[in-house]
Protein backbone atom coordinates (compact mmCIF):
# COMPACT_ATOMS: atom_id res chain seq x y z
CA UNK A 1 0.00 0.00 0.00
CA UNK A 2 1.14 3.51 -0.74
CA UNK A 3 -0.41 6.24 1.38
CA UNK A 4 -0.42 9.50 -0.59
CA UNK A 5 -0.38 12.94 0.99
CA UNK A 6 -3.02 14.20 -1.43
CA UNK A 7 -4.65 14.04 -4.85
CA UNK A 8 -1.75 15.48 -6.85
CA UNK A 9 0.66 12.70 -5.92
CA UNK A 10 -2.09 10.06 -6.09
CA UNK A 11 -2.84 11.09 -9.71
CA UNK A 12 0.85 11.23 -10.55
CA UNK A 13 1.46 7.67 -9.34
CA UNK A 14 -1.51 6.45 -11.38
CA UNK A 15 -0.04 8.18 -14.46
CA UNK A 16 3.23 6.38 -13.77
CA UNK A 17 1.38 3.04 -13.87
CA UNK A 18 0.88 2.31 -10.18
CA UNK A 19 -2.28 0.17 -9.70
CA UNK A 20 -5.10 2.14 -8.06
CA UNK A 21 -5.76 -0.68 -5.59
CA UNK A 22 -2.29 -0.07 -4.08
CA UNK A 23 -2.94 3.65 -3.50
CA UNK A 24 -4.89 5.52 -0.87
CA UNK A 25 -4.97 9.17 0.20
CA UNK A 26 -4.07 9.55 3.87
CA UNK A 27 -3.41 13.28 4.03
CA UNK A 28 -0.44 15.55 4.60
CA UNK A 29 1.19 15.81 8.01
CA UNK A 30 4.04 18.09 6.98
CA UNK A 31 2.50 20.92 4.98
CA UNK A 32 -0.57 22.67 6.36
CA UNK A 33 -2.83 25.11 4.57
CA UNK A 34 -1.27 28.52 4.11
CA UNK A 35 -3.21 31.23 5.88
CA UNK A 36 -2.63 34.93 5.45
CA UNK A 37 -0.52 37.06 3.15
CA UNK A 38 3.12 36.19 2.56
CA UNK A 39 4.05 38.41 -0.39
CA UNK A 40 5.81 41.76 -0.13
CA UNK A 41 7.50 42.98 -3.30
CA UNK A 42 10.08 44.81 -1.14
CA UNK A 43 10.63 41.90 1.24
CA UNK A 44 13.63 39.57 1.36
CA UNK A 45 14.12 36.59 -0.93
CA UNK A 46 13.70 33.33 0.97
CA UNK A 47 16.53 30.91 0.09
CA UNK A 48 16.04 27.25 1.04
CA UNK A 49 19.36 25.41 0.92
CA UNK A 50 19.55 21.90 -0.46
CA UNK A 51 20.52 18.62 1.15
CA UNK A 52 23.07 18.41 -1.67
CA UNK A 53 26.29 20.29 -0.79
CA UNK A 54 27.18 21.21 -4.39
CA UNK A 55 23.69 22.49 -5.16
CA UNK A 56 23.76 24.65 -2.02
CA UNK A 57 27.16 26.04 -3.11
CA UNK A 58 25.74 26.93 -6.52
CA UNK A 59 22.65 28.47 -4.93
CA UNK A 60 24.79 30.76 -2.81
CA UNK A 61 26.91 31.58 -5.86
CA UNK A 62 23.66 32.58 -7.63
CA UNK A 63 22.64 34.70 -4.61
CA UNK A 64 26.02 36.45 -4.60
CA UNK A 65 25.77 37.06 -8.35
CA UNK A 66 22.28 38.53 -7.87
CA UNK A 67 23.33 41.10 -5.28
CA UNK A 68 21.61 44.41 -5.82
CA UNK A 69 21.35 47.44 -3.60
CA UNK A 70 18.60 46.89 -1.07
CA UNK A 71 17.93 43.24 -1.95
CA UNK A 72 18.01 41.05 1.17
CA UNK A 73 18.10 37.27 1.48
CA UNK A 74 16.81 35.06 4.29
CA UNK A 75 18.62 31.72 4.10
CA UNK A 76 17.02 28.68 5.70
CA UNK A 77 19.61 25.97 6.24
CA UNK A 78 18.38 22.44 5.48
CA UNK A 79 17.46 20.97 8.88
CA UNK A 80 18.85 17.47 8.23
CA UNK A 81 21.83 18.38 6.05
CA UNK A 82 23.22 21.68 7.33
CA UNK A 83 25.69 23.50 5.09
CA UNK A 84 27.91 26.41 5.96
CA UNK A 85 26.61 29.72 4.60
CA UNK A 86 28.41 33.02 5.05
CA UNK A 87 26.18 35.74 6.45
CA UNK A 88 26.60 39.37 5.39
CA UNK A 89 24.70 42.61 5.55
CA UNK A 90 22.29 41.30 2.89
CA UNK A 91 22.39 37.55 3.63
CA UNK A 92 20.89 36.49 6.96
CA UNK A 93 20.27 32.97 8.21
CA UNK A 94 16.77 32.27 9.52
CA UNK A 95 15.39 29.35 11.50
CA UNK A 96 11.86 30.01 10.25
CA UNK A 97 10.20 28.16 7.40
CA UNK A 98 8.13 29.82 4.68
CA UNK A 99 4.82 29.38 6.56
CA UNK A 100 6.40 31.10 9.57
CA UNK A 101 7.51 34.11 7.51
CA UNK A 102 5.64 37.19 6.44
CA UNK A 103 6.64 39.68 3.79
CA UNK A 104 8.72 37.59 1.36
CA UNK A 105 9.34 38.82 -2.19
CA UNK A 106 10.31 35.44 -3.68
CA UNK A 107 11.52 31.91 -2.95
CA UNK A 108 14.73 30.42 -4.35
CA UNK A 109 15.42 26.71 -3.93
CA UNK A 110 17.30 23.86 -5.54
CA UNK A 111 15.65 20.67 -4.33
CA UNK A 112 12.96 19.75 -1.83
CA UNK A 113 9.51 20.88 -0.79
CA UNK A 114 10.30 24.58 -0.25
CA UNK A 115 9.46 25.30 -3.87
CA UNK A 116 6.01 23.82 -3.39
CA UNK A 117 5.59 25.86 -0.20
CA UNK A 118 6.49 29.02 -2.11
CA UNK A 119 3.94 28.28 -4.81
CA UNK A 120 1.26 27.39 -2.25
CA UNK A 121 1.94 30.77 -0.58
CA UNK A 122 1.53 32.57 -3.92
CA UNK A 123 5.16 33.70 -4.07
CA UNK A 124 7.36 34.03 -7.17
CA UNK A 125 9.36 30.82 -6.91
CA UNK A 126 12.64 30.05 -8.65
CA UNK A 127 14.39 26.68 -8.88
CA UNK A 128 18.11 26.38 -9.50
CA UNK A 129 18.87 24.18 -12.48
CA UNK A 130 22.61 23.55 -12.22
CA UNK A 131 24.42 22.79 -15.45
CA UNK A 132 26.54 19.95 -14.08
CA UNK A 133 24.16 17.78 -12.04
CA UNK A 134 20.55 16.82 -11.54
CA UNK A 135 18.57 18.70 -8.91
CA UNK A 136 15.69 16.40 -8.00
CA UNK A 137 12.31 18.03 -8.67
CA UNK A 138 9.64 16.93 -6.18
CA UNK A 139 6.86 19.14 -7.52
CA UNK A 140 3.80 17.24 -8.67
CA UNK A 141 2.89 17.01 -12.35
CA UNK A 142 1.78 20.37 -13.75
CA UNK A 143 3.28 22.44 -10.91
CA UNK A 144 6.36 24.38 -11.93
CA UNK A 145 8.72 26.92 -10.48
CA UNK A 146 10.70 29.22 -12.77
CA UNK A 147 14.00 27.49 -13.63
CA UNK A 148 17.17 29.60 -13.37
CA UNK A 149 20.88 29.00 -13.83
CA UNK A 150 23.56 30.33 -11.49
CA UNK A 151 23.95 33.54 -13.47
CA UNK A 152 20.24 34.15 -14.08
CA UNK A 153 18.80 34.69 -10.60
CA UNK A 154 19.24 38.48 -10.48
CA UNK A 155 17.42 39.06 -13.76
CA UNK A 156 14.70 36.58 -12.77
CA UNK A 157 14.14 38.39 -9.46
CA UNK A 158 14.06 41.76 -11.24
CA UNK A 159 11.32 40.42 -13.54
CA UNK A 160 9.46 38.30 -10.99
CA UNK A 161 5.74 37.83 -11.53
CA UNK A 162 3.56 36.83 -8.64
CA UNK A 163 1.78 33.58 -9.53
CA UNK A 164 -1.72 32.66 -8.54
CA UNK A 165 -1.45 30.57 -5.38
CA UNK A 166 -1.98 26.88 -5.81
CA UNK A 167 -5.04 25.45 -4.15
CA UNK A 168 -3.82 23.40 -1.20
CA UNK A 169 -6.63 20.87 -1.68
CA UNK A 170 -5.51 20.23 -5.27
CA UNK A 171 -2.15 19.05 -3.92
CA UNK A 172 -2.77 17.77 -0.40
CA UNK A 173 -5.57 16.36 1.73
CA UNK A 174 -6.41 16.66 5.42
CA UNK A 175 -4.88 13.93 7.58
CA UNK A 176 -7.08 10.86 8.04
CA UNK A 177 -5.54 9.63 11.27
CA UNK A 178 -7.78 6.55 11.53
CA UNK A 179 -6.69 5.50 8.03
CA UNK A 180 -2.99 5.94 8.91
CA UNK A 181 -3.42 3.92 12.12
CA UNK A 182 -5.30 1.16 10.30
CA UNK A 183 -2.78 0.96 7.42
CA UNK A 184 0.18 1.00 9.81
CA UNK A 185 -1.57 -1.38 12.22
CA UNK A 186 -1.26 0.99 15.17
CA UNK A 187 -3.50 0.79 18.25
Amino acid sequence: RIICSGPAYYKQLIQWGMPKNRLIIGGAFRISKFLGEYFDENGPVFVATSADTEITKRMMEAVNNAQKEGRKYLVKIHPLYPKKVEESENIVITNYTIPEQKGISAVFYGTGASGLEGLLAGLPTFRLRPDDRIAINVLPEGVNAVPVGVGQLGEALDNAVRPNPLKWEDIYAPVKLTLWKKELELP
